[in-house]
């Protein structure tokens, strides 16, 4: 068998093909109620058709962008690099207008208090879409849950603290889980994977929504 032609570094990630998204620990009741009151003032401007109508579309454009932005887009997940160069593989975190492909080879820690916190040597990311809440945090002492070593503090004594009902199954739980397993598997088996650079793209398309229908709401107001 002919041996494989060497590979300058890991393929990049293509969008988000691939991705898979690991579970939230926030219910579907703040998004829901969002889109609901963005239908509502939408209805509403549709049939009033006065000149109030303006200024109920662009605050229902508004608050349906504010919820998509700040409650359903947020994830995080695990993307194989392309079928071409080598089967890297990145952690994908999905913020507001941003989107983070950080090569699991690189992550260095993983920690999860009312948000999930990655460090990738000096950078840093964080994500809402996994955390504890603040009874929980107060139950099992200062430091979070950590993929890498326990809590906060490292060691023992993160173990210590009060068992959580179901880890096995809560979303907490099984992020971590899922994260380590990757991480490990990354290194194993390129660990020079952990020079390949992080990569940031931004949503400018998010933005522009947001913008027009602040704009709608604008000047609904004061032609109203």
């Amino acid at each position: 068998m002919s041996a494989e032609p060497s590979k300058p570094g890991p393929s990049t990630p293509e969008g988000e093909a691939g991705v898979e998204w690991l579970p939230s620990s926030h219910g579907p009741v703040l998004p829901g109620l969002g889109l609901v009151i963005a239908g509502v003032l939408a209805v509403v401007a549709v049939v009033d058709r006065s000149r109030g109508s303006l200024t109920l579309l662009g605050a229902a454009g508004l608050v349906a962008g504010l919820t998509w932005v700040a409650l359903l887009r947020p994830r995080v997940g695990l993307q194989p690099a392309p079928a071409v160069g080598r089967p890297a593989r990145y952690l994908v975190v999905r913020g507001l207008v941003t989107t983070v492909a950080v090569p699991l080879a690189a992550v260095t820690d993983v920690e999860v208090r009312q948000m999930l916190v990655v460090r990738a040597g000096e950078q840093r990311f964080a994500s809402p879409t996994v955390g504890r809440s603040r009874k929980s945090l107060v139950r099992s002492g200062p430091g979070g849950r950590s993929a890498f070593g326990g809590g906060a503090g490292g060691g023992a004594g993160a173990g210590a603290s009060a068992p959580e009902a179901a880890p096995s199954i809560d979303a907490v739980g099984v992020t971590l889980a899922r994260i380590e397993g990757a991480r490990t598997d990354a290194r194993r088996r390129h660990p020079d994977d952990a020079s390949t650079p992080t990569q940031r793209t931004w949503q400018p398309l998010l933005l522009l929504a947001l913008a027009l229908a602040l704009g709608v709401l604008v000047v609904g107001v004061s032609v109203g």
